[in-house]
C-alpha cells in the first residue's frame, strides 16, 4: 500500500470516529451520546486533531489517534456489556487508525533508511 493510500484510510477512519461521537454510547433508551459526554468530546476533538496533522504531514498525527484509541477503550472498559454503537465503533476505528498510521511511520521511516 502506497503512504498516501496509508494516510487517506488513518484519515477515513479518524472521520468515523468523529461521526462515531453522534451515537450512543451505551444500549440503553436513553443513553448518552458521545458528545453530551466529556469523554466522547475528548475522542472527538483528539480524533479532529488527528486529522489536521495528517493533512498537515506530522508523523505526531498517530498520538492524536492514539489517545483516542485509549480514551474509547477506557470508556468501553467501564461500561462492560452495556456499550452502544457509538462506542463500539469509535474504540474500532480509532484502534484501526492508530495502528495505519504507526504502520505508516515504520513504513516511511523504512524508505528514507540508508542502505
Amino acid at each position: 500500500m502506497t503512504a498516501v493510500r496509508r494516510l487517506r484510510l488513518a484519515e477515513a477512519l479518524a472521520a468515523v470516529t468523529v461521526l462515531a461521537m453522534l451515537l450512543g454510547w451505551a444500549d440503553e433508551p436513553e443513553s448518552v451520546r458521545g458528545l453530551q459526554d466529556s469523554e466522547g468530546q475528548l475522542v472527538l476533538l483528539t480524533s479532529v486533531v488527528a486529522i489536521v496533522l495528517v493533512r498537515l504531514g506530522n508523523r505526531a498525527a498517530w498520538i492524536a489517534a492514539g489517545f483516542a484509541t485509549a480514551v474509547s477503550w477506557r470508556a468501553i472498559v467501564q461500561l462492560g456489556g452495556d456499550a452502544g454503537w457509538g462506542l463500539r465503533l469509535a474504540v474500532l476505528t480509532a484502534t484501526a487508525a492508530t495502528a495505519t498510521l504507526v504502520w505508516h511511520m515504520v513504513a516511511e521511516v523504512r524508505e528514507n533508511a540508508p542502505d
